[in-house]
């Protein structure tokens, strides 16, 4: 097991990363209107993957009925469509229009290259393991 100090380090770590992020993504995400939550959904979701709305609440860390009015705007402004799950009507499936994916495309670059410059001089096995090492550590997924 890791020494204390260690721990304490990472988790500082993560969250000032984390907080650098959060607000590069949210000077980005003025540009297109949308406000942090609408900005943090249309990064969650993967382009040509559908999505059950109720699957956005745990990443969003918000509740079921906050998803409706989130994804509502975004099909207002042409970034998502929702629609009846074919294999259950109850659900409703969400998924990032052409326009939603470069949105959410130059969100993400956007946002590296203004505060986490330094993404760029990993190798690839090295962002892999990051990657990895993020998923084992928080349990957080991309969805």
């Amino acid at each position: 097991m890791i020494e204390q100090k260690l721990q304490d380090d990472i988790s500082l770590l993560l969250i000032r990363a984390s907080l650098r992020a959060k607000h590069g993504l949210l000077d980005i995400a003025e540009k297109y209107g949308l406000n942090p939550l609408q900005s943090l959904s249309v990064c969650v979701m993967q382009p040509g993957q559908a999505v059950p709305m109720n699957s956005l609440s745990n990443p969003l860390s918000c509740d079921v009925s906050s998803v409706t009015g989130i994804v509502d705007r975004l099909v207002e402004k042409g970034y998502a469509t929702r629609q009846e799950n074919p294999q259950d009507r109850r659900v409703k499936i969400v998924t990032l229009t052409d326009k939603g994916a470069q949105i959410r495309e130059e969100l993400l670059r956007a946002n590296v290259g203004m505060r986490m410059p330094g993404l760029g001089s990993l190798s690839d096995n090295e962002a892999k393991e990051l990657v990895r090492l993020i998923i084992k550590t928080t349990g957080i997924t991309l969805v």
